[in-house]
């Protein structure tokens, strides 16, 4: 496999070109941009968190907890003081940081479900309904962030089958094929979860409508170039 240095440093070139192609061709604003390439590299680390002594699991669920914690205070309305937003944060953060922490680590296993496409979904629809329904930006900004996420999924799990085959002896290991996959035979019960899971998020998940029309909008991608017309750099501030 791919060590965790790998995965993020692909992963977050990838969405960092993706980010930029947006950026380049005025189909998201600057914030936004941040905001996709953050989600997005986070997304290249997520598929290893069903490790349980692994670095991307602490590192993954503290930053989680972090975010997760702050997005949840400040879409409150209970209160104008500090100690108010103080105690919702501490309770947001604990509750993910180590309850749902220890529940996680009990119920998973490394490269099981969560090495897979359809948990790469799954992420996708519950990153689009936090953005939507908590940060409250639009839909088109919710799907796309959650798109971003999967996009650094999706890397993490080619990566992991690349780095599963010996191209010096033309042999694939033992660990071929449990990574980039849609059903993992080794627990179909937990399959069928994922995929109950999945189906229901994308239920709550507000219409898809914007960002289908978005990304299947010749217009969206001609506005993007890749060379400059004129002189290079001639937009940059000094």
């Amino acid at each position: 496999m791919a060590d965790f240095k790998t995965h993020l440093t692909v992963g977050c070139s990838t969405v960092g070109i993706a980010s930029a192609c947006l950026l380049a061709g005025d189909a998201a604003k600057p914030e936004e941009i941040i905001l996709y390439f953050a989600l997005g590299s986070a997304g290249a680390a997520l598929p290893d968190i069903d490790s349980d002594s692994s670095s991307p699991l602490k590192i993954t669920f503290h930053v989680l907890s972090l975010v997760i914690a702050f997005l949840v205070t400040f879409s409150q309305r209970l209160g104008d003081t500090a100690a108010e937003f103080l105690i919702i944060w501490l309770g947001a953060y604990i509750t993910i940081r180590y309850l749902v922490f220890e529940l996680f680590t009990r119920l998973t296993i490394h490269r099981g479900v969560f090495h897979s496409i359809p948990a790469g979904a799954l992420f996708w629809f519950i990153a689009t309904i936090a953005l939507y329904r908590v940060a409250r930006v639009s839909a088109l900004t919710a799907w796309m962030g959650g798109f971003f996420v999967f996009i650094g999924y999706i890397v993490h799990l080619l990566l992991d089958e690349i780095y599963s085959f010996d191209f010096s002896k033309m042999k694939a290991k033992n660990s071929f094929g449990t990574g980039l996959k849609i059903i993992s035979f080794y627990d179909i019960k937990a399959t069928a979860l994922l995929y109950v899971a999945t189906l229901f998020f994308f239920w709550l998940a507000p219409s898809a409508d914007p960002f289908l029309k978005f990304i299947t909008n010749p217009a969206t991608y001609d506005a993007i170039r890749f060379f400059p017309r004129g002189a290079w750099f001639g937009g940059a501030s000094y």
